[in-house]
């Protein structure tokens, strides 16, 4: 029982470490095409 909810433990703060990845990449993603060379191509 407690090595199962070890693991538990182990693959949500995995999942969770990943989540945060996703989210750093979109916010990025959006701030480079707001406010990067993208943006100032796209508005000429």
């Amino acid at each position: 029982m407690q090595q199962m909810r070890s693991d538990l433990r182990a693959d949500f703060a995995a999942l969770s470490a990943r989540l945060a990845e996703m989210v750093t990449k979109i916010q990025y993603d959006a701030v480079v095409r707001t406010e990067g060379p993208v943006a100032e191509f796209l508005a000429a």
